[in-house]
């Protein structure tokens, strides 16, 4: 039967973005960024062994490190937010290729805060070293 209110040429734009997804996709993105962040993190905090020195007769370390990745902490979650940013607008833009966006985000933090560490820490903060107070 012919229903002339259908027009077969009307279909659904597939280029624009549910909002349900897209709110998916940053949340995604917003966990991506805290897991990088708590590995990035983790040296630093005393009880996953980010203190130095001598051990005490508890078997403690009084000492916690400085320069180096381990003062780079506040740099690593800007540069995450950058990304996350970046990424966050492509999600928008660009609907269908969300997946991959997710991936070339984490892939991309990774590395980043693999130079960061390893290549523009030492050069900015010095290199890492054992501070113990004096008690």
């Amino acid at each position: 039967m012919f229903n002339p209110m259908f027009n077969p040429y009307d279909v659904p734009d597939r280029t624009t973005a549910r909002p349900l997804s897209l709110i998916g996709s940053l949340v995604a993105l917003t966990g991506i960024w805290a897991l990088i962040m708590f590995f990035y993190a983790a040296p630093t905090f005393t009880l996953l062994g980010g203190n130095c020195g001598p051990q005490t007769s508890y078997g403690l370390q009084p000492g916690t490190w400085h320069g180096g990745g381990y003062s780079s902490f506040a740099t690593a979650a800007a540069l995450g937010g950058v990304l996350w940013a970046a990424a966050g607008v492509a999600a928008w833009r660009i609907p269908n290729r969300r997946r991959g966006l997710l991936l070339a985000y984490a892939v991309l933090y990774v590395a980043a805060v693999i130079v960061l560490w390893y290549g523009v820490s030492p050069s900015v903060w010095g290199h890492q070293h054992c501070v113990i107070p004096n008690v």
